[in-house]
């Protein structure tokens, strides 16, 4: 990997982490669910990928042998303190506001040619 690579993959994780929070802070029109406790995360196929390979070796994704690929959580990219104007309970558990922010994380990438989606849970 050169170093001109690895600028260009982390200014693209940056800017769909920029574009996951501000979905994040403003979910959409519908408050329903706000309060519903899930998770969500962003899926990288394949696994073997550069630059999915890289996301697991810089720390910021973990494989699944599961369901295949690697999986970015978006729990552990919007912890509490960053969002200090979210009661931290939603910020960490919102169903809601975590599937938004993997959806526009997601779409940033894809919109690069990285084939990435989002997928969420609730608990």
């Amino acid at each position: 990997m050169t170093i001109q690579q690895e600028r260009q993959w982390t200014a693209l994780v940056d800017e769909a982490d920029r574009a996951g929070l501000a979905a994040f802070l403003d979910p959409g029109p519908s408050a329903y669910g706000l309060g519903v406790a899930g998770y969500s995360w962003i899926r990288v196929k394949p696994a073997t990928g550069a630059f999915a390979r890289w996301l697991v070796r810089t720390g910021r994704a973990n494989r699944d042998d599961y369901a295949g690929g690697i999986a970015v959580m978006s729990a552990e990219l919007v912890e509490p303190e960053r969002v200090p104007t979210i009661e931290p309970v939603q910020a960490q558990q919102s169903a809601v506001r975590h599937a938004a922010y993997a959806r526009a994380f997601a779409a940033v990438l894809a919109n690069q040619g990285v084939p990435a989606f989002a997928e969420d849970h609730l608990d």
